[in-house]
């Protein structure tokens, strides 16, 4: 089971700001003028730019919505072109107490172009969760309602312990009809990969599980929830009693269909999918048939060599039907988890012995390079898609 507790989602908007960081370090607003050059400006892009355009939300996702065609400046005066293009944008995480977007604020990483996901944890108590963090008077509301931008709930289920949550399926309506396309939803997460986790701990339960249906009775003192095998990330006991493992891939979609149906159900199926690279790869199209707003390309160490071909896949679902895509970069792996921020302050609220337990540790040496982020980044603009770092 994976836990990827501090990635940072994308989507896309419309803007006409231009963002230079390079140069100034200030954002400056611009407007066609009658100047040319002989040739277009060129950047070099090293290590140290690339990560501050990337913090500076810079880079990010692919969607529907284009440029206009124009020419611009930049704040040193080089001229910006303008083409024809997919827009993008980051989704910069905001948690319950929205402390951590106002430090993002007043150390002045917050653009236009920017977006929110808002974490929600199965660890923790209700008032860190999406119908208190997110609930009509509140300052996360208000703020939304002011910037009017993209807005993705991670998670609905997934990737995690699982946790029976009573979403409010009308304040999740609510911000549908106030953001439009700009609500991504609620994200249900790694439906294939993390439904096949689910049956293969029924089997390390019990062999007889291959045969036999579900017997909820029979399975309780095993699901105690000491570590991640033995947990379950997709349901209860009581929501897969009678199921029998599926033996095919024939018998298998149709339990993949179940658990996102039943889980999109939760938040009033305004709901988004991700899925890992070599999981997905296929699914897109299948995804986007069952309803999903949008759907997020999960990329890391495991995927890299597949990245292009996982982009090229979300990319070309998305354009046949006419809905919203994404990369969602996972900061774990190879042996652990990246986090530069000390464990009573997790916006995933989880403990940390359970971290342990699920075998991805969490530090600031751990986890995937920023190099390996950065091709990831690249690979995704050649396909003009938006990226989750």
């Amino acid at each position: 089971m994976n836990h990827k507790n501090h990635p940072i989602n994308c989507t896309g908007t419309r803007t006409r700001q231009v963002l230079d960081p390079f140069a100034s370090g200030e954002d400056q607003l611009v407007t066609d003028a009658p100047i040319s050059l002989k040739r277009p400006a060129t950047v070099t892009v090293n290590r140290r730019r690339f990560l501050a355009a990337s913090t500076a939300g810079c880079a990010g996702l692919s969607l529907s919505r284009l440029f206009k065609s124009s020419n611009a400046y930049g704040a040193n005066g080089t001229e910006v072109r303008f083409r024809e293009r997919e827009g993008f944008s980051f989704l910069h995480t905001y948690e319950s107490t929205g402390r951590y977007w106002k430090a993002l604020e007043q150390a002045g990483l917050i653009r236009k172009t920017n977006g929110i996901r808002l974490i929600n944890s199965p660890w923790g108590g209700d008032e860190y969760r999406f119908n208190q963090a997110a609930r009509r008077d509140g300052p996360l509301f208000q703020l939304i309602r002011k910037m009017q931008c993209p807005f993705v709930i991670d998670r609905v289920v997934g990737g995690s312990r699982y946790y029976h949550y009573p979403f409010d399926a009308e304040l999740a309506k609510t911000y549908a009809d106030l953001l439009g396309s700009n609500f991504l939803g609620g994200q249900v997460h790694e439906p294939v990969s993390n439904t096949h986790n689910d049956w293969n701990r029924f089997i390390e339960a019990n062999s007889k599980y291959k045969q036999e249906a579900v017997n909820p009775e029979e399975l309780q003192a095993y699901f105690s929830g000491k570590n991640e095998r033995h947990w379950l990330e997709y349901g209860t006991l009581e929501d897969y009693a009678g199921r029998v493992f599926p033996k095919n891939e024939t018998e298998f979609w149709p339990e993949i269909q179940l658990n996102v149906e039943r889980n999109a159900k939760r938040f009033g199926s305004n709901f988004s999918c991700a899925e890992g690279s070599g999981w997905g790869r296929l699914a897109w199209h299948i995804y986007y048939k069952l309803g999903a707003i949008s759907c997020f390309a999960e990329m890391g160490p495991w995927a890299s060599d597949g990245s292009q071909f996982a982009i090229a896949g979300i990319r070309g679902a998305a354009k046949a039907a006419g809905r919203q895509w994404g990369v969602f970069f996972a900061p774990w792996g190879p042996k652990g988890c990246t986090s530069f921020i000390p464990p009573e302050d997790w916006s995933w609220h989880c403990p940390v012995d359970e971290m342990l337990a699920s075998g991805w540790p969490v530090g600031p040496e751990l986890g995937p390079s920023s190099a390996l982020q950065r091709r990831v980044f690249f690979s995704l603009l050649s396909f003009r898609g938006f990226h989750a770092a």
